[in-house]
């Protein structure tokens, strides 16, 4: 019974040697599992880096028309036809809920074409 314990013991002992050779005879080191282990993980950053900016690209591309219709509004101009309308403050609220409202659908139409072409197993089509 004491031999076989030492035996299992000795076995035990050698079995990270034999690892370590086995490894050797295949090509793989610490060095190569360490550059896997690396490049996953920066790889894992880069996806989540990819899809932040994508949400802020969606952001972007709402906010961008809406911008831009403040900022010509905002100019305080004495011949814009708006400002001496008895509505123009409406109107003005109309256009950037009309441009929310296309923008929404493009965005909507889009996604759309995307979650088909990924159930089809197609690539997914070129944005517009």
């Amino acid at each position: 019974m004491i031999e076989i314990i030492h035996e299992l013991d000795f076995e035990a002992r050698r079995a990270p040697d034999q690892h370590r050779r086995g490894r050797r005879l295949h090509g793989i080191n610490d060095r190569d599992i360490l550059n896997d282990a690396v490049a996953g993980a920066m790889s894992i950053i880069s996806y989540r880096t990819s899809m932040f900016l994508n949400r802020l690209t969606i952001v972007s591309f709402v906010f961008l028309p809406l911008t831009f219709l403040v900022g010509v509004y905002g100019m305080n101009f004495e011949h814009q036809p708006e400002y001496k309308w008895p509505n123009g403050y409406l109107f003005f609220r109309c256009i950037a809920a009309a441009v929310v409202a296309v923008v929404l659908a493009i965005i909507q139409r889009s996604r759309r074409q995307w979650n088909r072409a990924l159930r089809a197993g197609r690539e997914a089509p070129k944005p517009i």
